[in-house]
Formats: C-alpha cells, sequence, structure tokens
C-alpha cells in the first residue's frame, strides 16, 4: 500500500508539472494565463533544493513577464520576481558569496546562476519604475548579480544575459556613478559574438534593441537603424522556428522596434 501512495503521488507529481509547463508555454496569451501558471507551480512539491530552485525560477520568471509584458501591478510583481530569486538563492548561501556559488554542483549552479540572472533583471526594472534615487541606491545589485554569472562561469545563462545586462547598465548609467560607454561596447560585442543563432542574429533577439540604443548613443544611426530592422523584419514563421521559448517576447520586442524606427526617423 505503501508503495502505490508514494507511487501515485510520484505520478501526480508529474501530471501537475506538465500541466505547469502547458501554462508556461501560453503564458502570452492572457493574463490568466500567466496566473495559472504561477497558481500550478505554487501548489508543486519540491522534494530538493534543485527542485525547488526551478520552480522558483519559473514563478520569478512569470512574476517578470506580468509586469513587463502585461503591464500589470509592475512594481509588485516585479518585487515578488526579485524576492522569489532571491530565495532560491538563499537556499544554498547569503547573496553575493561568489565563493559557495562557484563550489555548488554543475546542475546547482546553472539554477543558481539564473536566479541571479533573474534577481538582477527584475530589479532593474523595478528601479527604472522607481526613479533615479531608487536606482542610486540598488545598482551594485543589478551589476554583482551579473558578476557572478560570469564568476560561476554561467555566461550563458538567459541567452548570455549577463552581457546583456552589464552592456545596458553600462549605457545607461552616467559614468560619475560607474556606467562606461566602452565597456558597454565590449559587453554589447561578447553577447552578439557567443548567441549567435542560425539567422545570425542573437538568440534572444531583444539584444539587438539594445545594441541599436548603444549606437544611437556613439552617433551612429545607420548602423543603429540597421538592428532595429533585423528585429522588426523577423515573421512569425521566423519568431516560432527560431525562437521557440520566447515568441511573446519577441512579438513584443519586434513591435517596439518598429515604434523606435518610427520615431527615429530610420
Amino acid at each position: 500500500m505503501f508503495k502505490f501512495i508514494v507511487l501515485a503521488t510520484a505520478m501526480c507529481t508529474t501530471l501537475l508539472a506538465s500541466e505547469c509547463e502547458s501554462y508556461y508555454k501560453k503564458r502570452g496569451e492572457s493574463l490568466s494565463t500567466t496566473n495559472k501558471a504561477i497558481t500550478c507551480y505554487e501548489s508543486l512539491t519540491a522534494d530538493s533544493k534543485l527542485v525547488k530552485s526551478e520552480k522558483l525560477n519559473k514563478i520569478s520568471y512569470l512574476k517578470f513577464f506580468k509586469a513587463t509584458y502585461f503591464e500589470d501591478n509592475s512594481l509588485e510583481n516585479l518585487k515578488d520576481a526579485y524576492n522569489t530569486a532571491k530565495d532560491s538563492i538563499e537556499q544554498y548561501s547569503s547573496m553575493f558569496d561568489s565563493t559557495a556559488a562557484r563550489s555548488l554542483e554543475e546542475d546547482q549552479k546553472e539554477e543558481v546562476a539564473l536566479s541571479y540572472y533573474l534577481y538582477g533583471t527584475a530589479v532593474s526594472k523595478y528601479v527604472d519604475l522607481k526613479g533615479k534615487w531608487e536606482a542610486i541606491k540598488r545598482m551594485s545589485e543589478i551589476k554583482n548579480s551579473m558578476t557572478i554569472i560570469l564568476k560561476m562561469r554561467e555566461a550563458q545563462t538567459f541567452h548570455f544575459g549577463a552581457y546583456r545586462t552589464l552592456a545596458i547598465f553600462n549605457l545607461k548609467v552616467p559614468s560619475i556613478a560607474g556606467g562606461d560607454l566602452n565597456k558597454s561596447k565590449l559587453f554589447f560585442e561578447r553577447m552578439m559574438e557567443e548567441s549567435k543563432n542560425e539567422l545570425g542574429l542573437s538568440s534572444y533577439p531583444v539584444g539587438h534593441f539594445y545594441y541599436a540604443e548603444y549606437l544611437f548613443r556613439v552617433s551612429k544611426k545607420a548602423e543603429a537603424c540597421s538592428e532595429l530592422f533585423l528585429l522588426k523584419n523577423l515573421s512569425d514563421k521566423d519568431i516560432e522556428n527560431f525562437f521557440p521559448t520566447l515568441i511573446y517576447e519577441t512579438k513584443k520586442d519586434r513591435a517596439d522596434a518598429a515604434k523606435r524606427i518610427e520615431s527615429s526617423n530610420c
């Protein structure tokens, strides 16, 4: 009887996980679907730190997605997103303990690196909404989150997201506060080189949008417009075939690129 109960429980957990993944893949269909995905993952039982990290990372990203894609209670959801990622990290060590992070098993490293990425990007969006005083207080958290990913030798995390985020950080932050256009250029170039896919584009095409912002900043309008057109000219079929895990995000980024092209008279 005990073995039967254990087997039945495992089967139920597997079915529920499959249902959660189905909601996750359809997250951009509606806010309701995203909420169902969050509720589903929250109800999953985690029998190890690794499984709990996987669960928390999904919830963190879905909260971030709600805030940025649907613009639903953005500050609240971004705060939930970075706190959930923090919970994942703190299963293993205190925040920003690079020695502890580097000593993890490889599968744990992958999830913790993702947690740091999710933490840093959620904090970044949060301070964008809160304003410059919040940014001044918390910019080190953004930079440290990405730096620790590189120290862990997990640069590939979320389509080389540490390079992308550090490039944007150095582009946006004034030089007096630590921003550096030369570093921004180097991080963008590294991201583009490492994340290139079969189309010759970054595996997360939003990188082209932000690289265009760098090019506009250094007075290279023609090159900036070219980067934006790479994103704008993606067909639905291109997006579905080459960016299958980022369909909703990339379609939104494509629309944003079209708006930027128009506003910049490209």
